[in-house]
């Protein structure tokens, strides 16, 4: 994290002196949808004693992106950006379902889980603009720039199905949640349309591909009791669920679910303003 945050500074470093010599400056609140959203996912059975079978997780539905940018034009055509965002999945990104069966009962779905993570991210980023002029008041432009991503992600309560057959009354689970944060280094392009409403507002409307990866995990338990109950070690791994049966006290197998990467690459749709700070745009 320390190298990607020392490449942003180096970065504003180099881009200041053009701040200073800009000839106009506006503010470009944003609102728009992000599509995407894949989790990248292992289940493990550590012990070997369940059979285990998975089910690929459903789409992630569109998240909502919200920016707000600071835009520096150098001269009619040209133009960069300094923005922050807000990126979040009211509906979470679900993982791969696991289905499991203790070692007496081979063959029947015993226990299953959905996991449900929930993925607030925050970008910060840098985007250089060209405009093209296609009439008086409307232009087209095209965008490129690179970003630093921060997530936090938590394995919310997903869907369970658990039952105790008649022949395993004495099986049970204990189970973990974990969370964490994390970031990756992305990069954006796209094409958009601006046209003006007056001298100092203008709407646009923007059609981006952004790619951004997370691929670090150091998770923490979300869950009581963690540490007591000898599940800490996994913590600052990638495991994100855990749980582990117990037979009339006797420890059986365990369960192991760890994400190896989570993408947010895909689509990102967006319309706003870009408001004048007191001066005439140029004509």
């Amino acid at each position: 994290m320390k190298k990607y945050l020392l490449s942003l500074l180096l970065g504003a470093v180099l881009v200041f002196p053009s701040v200073l010599y800009s000839q106009r400056v506006y503010l470009k609140p944003a609102l728009g949808i992000t599509l995407g959203g894949k989790v990248f996912d292992t289940w493990s059975s550590t012990t070997g004693s369940f059979d285990v079978s998975v089910i690929p997780g459903k789409k992630s539905s569109a998240a909502l992106d919200t920016s707000l940018e600071l835009v520096f034009q150098l001269m009619p055509s040209l133009s960069f950006s300094l923005g922050v965002g807000y990126i979040y999945n009211m509906e979470g990104i679900y993982g791969s379902e696991g289905q499991f069966s203790p070692p007496e009962a081979s063959g029947i779905v015993d226990f299953s889980y959905n996991p449900w993570l929930s993925m607030p991210v925050y970008p910060l980023y840098f985007t250089a603009v060209y405009s093209y002029p296609i009439k008086l008041e409307a232009r087209l432009t095209f965008l490129a720039g690179v970003g630093y991503y921060i997530g936090k992600i938590t394995c919310l309560d997903g869907n369970y199905f658990y039952r105790t057959l008649d022949s395993l009354s004495n099986w049970s689970r204990r189970d973990w949640e974990f969370k964490s944060e994390t970031s990756a280094i992305g990069y954006h392009a796209g094409v958009g349309v601006e046209i003006d409403i007056d001298l100092g507002s203008t709407f646009f409307a923007e059609i981006l591909y952004r790619k951004a990866d997370f691929k670090k995990f150091e998770t923490t338990a979300t869950t009581a009791d963690m540490l007591e109950e000898g599940a800490g070690v996994l913590e600052g791994r990638s495991t994100f669920f855990y749980a582990k049966g117990t037979n009339g006290g006797e420890a059986l197998g365990d369960i192991d679910y760890s994400v190896s990467r989570i993408s947010l690459s895909g689509l990102v749709f967006r319309v706003g303003l870009k408001l004048l700070f007191g001066k005439k745009r140029f004509i």
